[in-house]
């Protein structure tokens, strides 16, 4: 081979080569067209080879049978260049595509350009409660391994985040909203937005409407459907007053107020009104969160339920008398009459903004007034009388009366029960009017054979305790109260016996419960108390509670005497007391005594009257603890009672 020819060989090698290196990559959607334009430039035939293993395609203008659905052979206008045209793009026909004419050719790497579907996790709305953390994944099925993914927010050109992950820490409301992610992938630029959705138990405004009477509360949150609790109304103490049915409207509540009855002061509407809401939602307040709204609503003055009607004064001596008020504006003046005339001969002080009680819907409740205190001299019997408080203010005024009378000793107080144990004595009573002053009580007690009494003073209005006794001994008990001007009458002597200190289960509070028993098997009974004792007539029936401590009725013996025709001196003493008591048969005799009923009768042959010292008012007592050994049976005996 000449040098010549062997040159030329070489270059046309070297320039087939160059044009194998030379390939274009094409992305196109599935079931799209496609055309492949070969830009060798010959009066050769050109044939195409593709997918797979390069198979013939066509050659020249004509198609093989295999493709022939699939493709068509055309050429351009201009330069007449062959065009391979796909009707309709599938994954049979992508891949490596060839055109050549036997000396040049060209390749083509036709790939499927697959359109990223993006989506999220866990979802692409995402809920998140307001300080919780938040995370949201931004995931695409795209084909290209080199793809980026940012996370923006829109409207912005700052990323966010980098990567395919948004993390959100300590999620707050303005968090919410939209958050793009944007991928970039060589088939070109794709994105799709998340929405966060932040939840937050809702805020409250309340507004009230003076010309409808009506109070609307308006909640706002996250999710915005609400649950309603009834209005709740309160003292400015936040003392509840009572609770108003709410209307629903949509997502507010409305609550309209009830129109002041007749007779009542309106003002006692005033005061604290609550509304509470709940979205499920939990905050500070819990699931329901609660506003409060001031109806600071204004009139004329009134005077609260605490201001007593009768007020107390002693003579010769200076009576202070409280009036107390509620004021909406302040009030600016008062004036005193006393039987239709202006009074003046009095000295005064004002006390403001002082928490006073009032009744408001049945329930006493504080409230935010003030108290004029008239101190009023009495030194003539007259100025025991009524007097009139007017009080005014910006609104207009009101009036109050009250009776100024002579204090007194307070009343004797009612004792309703005792009970013991081996060293205390409980003591229960009922208070007796107090006189006008305040009142405190004194409890004297003593042992039967002690001439003086100890005493114990108490505040409490109706029970006490006394300590510090000895078991299984008798005491008198009786009782009085006291204030400023005297000491009440004393109560009737009470005895009462205190446990056996062997005794178990000698318990107050069962005493209380008149339930107290033992299960000594004692021969001869013991009873502790009697609950009461009374004040009797002649022909009158009393009946008394006791608490068994042994078992035996001595009752019993006596009656068996009587059935038996056996005479008992200790009962035939007394014709004139019967007593009378359920009894079982023998075989089923009851271990209590459930109640004593005793009758006295008259015996007019013997009509008596026992004095007190000085001839006091009569009076007949009896000690139902005690008694006294049967007189001896004798001849003598019976013909000196006939």
């Amino acid at each position: 081979m000449d040098r010549y020819r062997f040159r030329n060989i070489l270059s046309i090698v070297l320039f087939s080569c160059d044009l194998v290196l030379t390939q274009d990559i094409i992305y196109e959607r599935l079931g799209s067209t496609v055309e492949l334009v070969c830009p060798i430039i010959t009066t050769r035939i050109i044939t195409w080879l593709g997918p797979s293993n390069y198979q013939h395609y066509a050659v020249g203008t004509e198609v093989f049978p295999d493709v022939s659905t699939q493709v068509a052979i055309s050429e351009t206008a201009q330069d007449k260049k062959s065009i391979l045209l796909i009707h309709r793009f599938s994954q049979d026909n992508s891949g490596k595509f060839r055109c050549t004419d036997g000396v040049d050719k060209k390749e083509f790497n036709l790939i499927i350009k697959n359109i990223p579907k993006i989506s999220f996790l866990p979802r692409q709305t995402l809920n998140v409660k307001e300080g919780e953390e938040a995370k949201l994944i931004c995931i695409n099925d795209g084909n290209d391994p080199n793809a980026t993914t940012v996370w923006k927010r829109p409207g912005t050109k700052t990323n966010i985040s980098n990567n395919d992950e948004l993390n959100l820490k300590n999620v707050n409301r303005t968090d919410a909203g939209l958050y793009t992610c944007r991928v970039d992938t060589k088939s070109g630029v794709y994105k799709d937005n998340a929405k966060v959705v932040v939840q937050y138990a809702p805020t409250i405004d309340i507004r009230y409407f003076p010309s409808e009477r009506k109070i609307v509360c308006i909640p706002s949150g996250v999710p915005d459907s609400y649950v309603f609790k009834d209005w709740e109304h309160t003292t400015e103490y936040n003392d509840h007053v009572r609770f108003l049915a709410t209307t629903k409207e949509g997502n507010t509540a409305t609550l309209s107020i009830p129109q002041s009855v007749v007779g009542k002061y309106h003002q006692r509407e005033r005061g604290i009104y609550i509304c509470r809401a709940s979205n499920n939602i939990s905050s500070t307040d819990g699931v329901f969160v609660r506003q409060k709204y001031n109806l600071n609503l204004t009139g004329t003055p009134y005077f609260v339920s605490s201001t007593e009607n009768t007020q107390y004064g002693v003579y010769l001596k200076t009576a202070e008398n409280k009036i107390k008020f509620v004021s909406v504006p302040e009030y600016n003046s008062y004036n005193v009459y006393k039987n239709g005339t202006k009074f003046a001969d009095y000295t005064s002080s004002v006390h403001r903004n002082m928490k006073l009680t009032d009744n408001i819907n049945g329930k006493n409740v504080s409230v935010k007034g003030s108290i004029i205190s008239l101190q009023i001299t009495i030194d003539t019997l007259d100025d025991f009388n009524s007097y009139k408080i007017v009080v005014k203010n910006a609104d207009g005024c009101s009036n109050h009366t009250i009776e100024l009378v002579s204090a007194s000793a307070p009343f004797m107080p009612k004792i309703l029960q005792t009970g013991a144990k081996q060293t205390q004595i409980f003591v229960l009573w009922i208070p007796g009017f107090n006189g006008g002053y305040p009142q405190w009580f004194i409890i004297e007690y003593k042992e039967i054979e002690d001439i003086y009494w100890n005493n114990q003073t108490t505040n409490s209005s109706n029970s006490t305790v006394i300590g510090g006794l000895q078991p299984e001994t008798k005491y008198l008990i009786r009782m009085f109260s006291r204030n400023m001007i005297d000491d009440s009458n004393k109560t009737e002597e009470i005895i009462i016996q205190t446990a056996d200190a062997r005794a178990n289960g000698n318990n107050l509070d069962e005493v209380h419960n008149g339930s107290h028993t033992n299960s000594d098997s004692a021969e001869i009974p013991v009873y502790s108390f009697i609950d009461k004792r009374h004040n009797l007539r002649l022909h009158q029936t009393a009946a008394y509670t006791v608490d068994q401590k042994g078992i035996t009725n001595p009752l019993k013996f006596s009656i068996r005497n009587r059935e038996t025709g056996k005479n008992n001196n200790r009962v035939s003493k007394f014709e004139s007391m019967k007593c009378s008591s359920e009894i079982e048969q023998e075989e089923k005799e009851s271990r209590e005594l459930n109640y004593v009923e005793i009758l006295f009768d008259q015996k007019p042959v013997y009509p008596f009257t026992i004095h007190g010292l000085d001839d006091k008012t009569n009076y007949v007592e009896i000690d139902f603890m005690q008694s006294a050994d049967p007189l001896p049976e004798s001849d003598t005996d019976s013909e000196s009672e006939k």
